[in-house]
Order: structure tokens, then sequence, then C-alpha cells
């Protein structure tokens, strides 16, 4: 049974329902790490995820996680171009994961990615160079930005993109804080 330390969660349509994701780590590895200490024991991490409406743990879940995730959230993203969210996540073991259904990695989007360092907070979507995909941005503990151009569709990132939902810090999926080119008017949407 994976437990969370200083981790937070994050909501966001994925594996076509509303999906809660947090990271956490195995409660008997962590047990068993502390009880035999030199060991070597490994703490086993993972990412969970739940289907928001049932409660029912999706397939798939929890996958392996590398790494111990500290102070962070996971975020939804599309980082394969098929304009759905991965549940995109890091950790202490320079690893920054992107999760499909069923709990595998995008590999054909080159996950994991690897920094130099742990990956302190969580990590933020956007089109930063307004190419129409997804660019992924994280920091590490040792002071290092970090930025992977993937395939993601910009018009797809619409979910759960940073810490803490959107750029208001609501913490409420279903909140839309983005700047509408249009009318220039920022909408509420409740769900």
């Amino acid at each position: 049974m994976p437990v969370a330390f200083t981790t937070s969660g994050a909501f966001g349509r994925f594996a076509g329902a509303l999906t809660y994701a947090q990271a956490g780590s195995g409660a008997a590895s962590i047990i068993g790490a502390l009880l035999t200490s030199g060991s070597g024991q490994p703490i086993l991490n993972k990412e969970r995820a739940w289907n928001a409406t049932t409660g029912a743990v999706l397939p798939g879940f929890p996958a392996k996680f590398q790494g111990l995730n500290f102070l962070s959230a996971p975020i939804f993203a599309d980082v394969t171009g098929d304009g759905l969210a991965e549940i995109v996540d890091g950790g202490d073991s320079n690893a920054m994961h992107a999760f499909m259904t069923g709990g595998l990695q995008a590999a054909l989007a080159r996950f994991p990615k690897f920094t130099n360092g742990w990956v302190l907070w969580s990590p933020a979507a956007g089109d930063l160079d307004s190419d129409g995909t997804i660019e992924i941005v994280t920091n590490t503990r040792e002071g290092n930005t970090f930025v992977w151009h993937t395939a993601g569709l910009a018009t797809a990132n619409v979910e759960w993109w940073r810490y803490r939902h959107d750029e208001w810090n609501t913490g409420r999926y279903g909140t839309d804080s983005r700047r509408h080119k249009q009318c220039g008017t920022h909408v509420e949407v409740s769900l």
C-alpha cells in the first residue's frame, strides 16, 4: 500500500475519466528499510491513479516510479501528441515520468526524461515557443531548469498543467484562469 510523504495530488481527465493521481512509497518497503538500517533495502515508489468518480484504482496503477517525490504533485498534460493527457511527475532520482493509460511510460515520447538532480516542486506544461506543442519545464534542488519539447498538443493543455492547477493557485479542477484571445476575459467553469 503506497503512502505519501510530502506530496500533493492532482485531478485531470485521464483514460477517459476524471482521475486523481498522487505519488507515494510502498509502506512495507519503508518499514523494511527503516528497520534494517544499512541493509540497502530499497524503498519502492509508485505513481497512483484513481477514477475520481468511483474511487476505483485505474488498471496498471500503482505504477513503478523512480525516486521519492518531494514537495510536488503530478500534472496532466499531453506529451505524446494524441490530444490526451498523460500523468507527468518527477522525484529525487533525476527522472521525470510520463504515464499513459495502463501505467506505461510514454516511451515513444522518450520518457522518462533525466535531470542532474532532485526534481523539486511540480513540473509545468505550456507552449513556450508558440509552435503549437507542449514544453515540460522542471527545476531541480541544485538550481537547474530543464525544458523538454514534446509532441503534445498545446490545444489539449486544459487539465491540471501546474502545481495547484492554475495561474491563480486555486487547486480546483475546472477553474479557467487563462486569458481568452477572442474576448480578452477570464471565465470560471465549475464542474
